[in-house]
């Protein structure tokens, strides 16, 4: 998979991975649209190998999508969502690998997903590592916050898109 851009957060990533020191949560935030949730299926390929195919050890949680009239709104991540995500939790991965979760618009989460989300993250599983991607961390509470290795992106730099794309 290549990827533009954020090379100081990707070279983090792998040392951890190198130096099996792999946190168990991750916060990824910064603007939309700039490669946080395109980093975070990386991470999750480095972890599990190849997700091209099926994978109950990769787990995606992201806002539903609701349109009315031409707009299209993302919807809150209620705590059935989080509930579903400790079920599959709790089953063993495919051969002893990592269980990588990616939650894509975290800040989406509402309050009582985020609560129920806090168990999970203060007694990780050996095994489970979560990535919330997010644009506004202030969404979340600080205790979610304070327990998660913390990466923020940027925008990237015009000179590093003009490489790949003339």
């Amino acid at each position: 998979m290549e990827i533009i851009g954020h090379q100081k957060i990707i070279n983090l990533l792998d040392r951890a991975i190198a130096k099996d020191a792999v946190s168990h949560a991750y916060l990824f935030s910064g603007p939309e649209s700039v490669g946080k949730f395109t980093v975070a299926l990386d991470f999750a390929e480095r972890l599990i190998g190849n997700i091209d195919s099926i994978s109950s050890d990769l787990i995606s949680i992201k806002p539903e999508i609701e349109e009315n009239k031409g707009v299209i709104k993302k919807l809150d991540i209620k705590i059935e969502a989080i509930r579903n995500l400790l079920h599959k939790l709790s089953l063993t991965s495919v051969g002893g690998r990592y269980k990588v979760v990616i939650i894509d618009d975290a800040d989406r989460l509402n309050r009582t997903a985020q609560n129920a989300l806090l168990k999970t993250l203060e007694e990780p599983n050996a095994k489970v590592v979560l990535i919330l991607v997010c644009q506004d961390e202030r969404k979340l509470l600080p205790t979610i916050i304070s327990r998660c290795q913390k990466m923020r992106f940027g925008l990237v730099k015009e000179a590093e898109i003009e490489k790949i794309v003339p």
